[in-house]
Formats: C-alpha cells, sequence, structure tokens
C-alpha cells in the first residue's frame, strides 16, 4: 500500500507466475493457490479472471459465492 511504503516497509512476499506466491526472504519457500495476482494487478483485472463467472451464475438464479481473503486495507473490496 501507499501507507507501508511511505513508512519504507518492505515486500514480505511476490507472485511468481499465476498461482504461487514466493518469499523475499527465501525463494525456496512458496505457497500455491488457484490464483495469484501481483500488486500492480486492476480490480478490472481481478474481476474478470476470478469473479466474472461467479456474477454471471447468479444473476442466472445460480448461488454463487465470493470469498476474499486478505490482510486490513489489501484491496479485498
Amino acid at each position: 500500500s501507499p501507507r507501508e511504503i511511505r513508512q519504507g516497509e518492505e515486500v514480505a512476499w511476490y507472485a511468481d507466475g499465476d498461482t504461487v506466491v514466493r518469499s523475499e526472504q527465501n525463494p525456496n519457500v512458496g505457497y500455491a493457490y488457484d490464483r495469484v495476482f501481483a500488486p500492480t494487478t486492476t480490480t478490472r483485472q481481478v474481476y474478470d479472471v476470478a469473479a466474472q463467472h461467479v456474477v454471471s451464475g447468479a444473476m442466472e438464479g445460480i448461488y454463487g459465492t465470493i470469498f476474499a481473503y486478505g490482510v486490513t486495507s489489501s484491496g479485498k473490496t
């Protein structure tokens, strides 16, 4: 976040491709997810990849849930 950058905070994890995040301190440590997004990813890109099909289904009467996980102020909204 801009606040963290102003405070001199460093990035602890980075996206390694579309499905893995790795530790800056130890690149051998990584976690795999269905999809990860880099800090430069726009809200529209996240929506198109991760939510659009769920929203379209809901508009047709199919139940859907989108679960966003992340720390406070990380842009989940």
